[in-house]
């Protein structure tokens, strides 16, 4: 079952970001993930609002390749590097990664709408 990483990043400097990408990217592919959007171009159309300049989508093959991604002692000085320029902001503007499981609601009736659907907790 797949997984998805969603990030919202706002950095305080970007002195990390070259040493980051290459690893990151690298690490990424190690563990079977693939990039679905990686945009400073994003568009909040809903909720309260949580500005992020960068928005990432990640698709992994399971949780625990996403896990194993987060835990790799290569990427953990980098994953530091990355959320130490996030501590002096505010908490709205942080660094947030969220993974969720993909889900598809199954249709008794063709004419159920996906919002009637009952949606399983992990």
């Amino acid at each position: 079952m797949a997984y998805y990483s969603v990030l919202a990043v706002t950095p305080t400097n970007e002195d990390w970001i070259p040493d980051y990408l290459p690893t990151a990217n690298k690490l990424v592919a190690k563990h079977g993930g693939k990039y679905l959007a990686r945009t400073a171009t994003h568009t909040q159309v809903e909720g309260p609002s949580q500005p992020a300049a960068l928005r990432i989508i990640l698709e992994w093959p399971s949780k625990e390749a996403a896990m194993s991604f987060m835990n790799d002692p290569e990427y953990k000085p980098h994953l530091e590097a990355r959320t130490a320029v996030q501590k002096a902001i505010t908490s709205s503007s942080m660094a947030m990664t969220i993974l969720a499981r993909k889900f598809i609601p199954k249709r008794t009736d063709p004419a159920q709408r996906v919002d009637q659907c009952h949606v399983k907790q992990l």
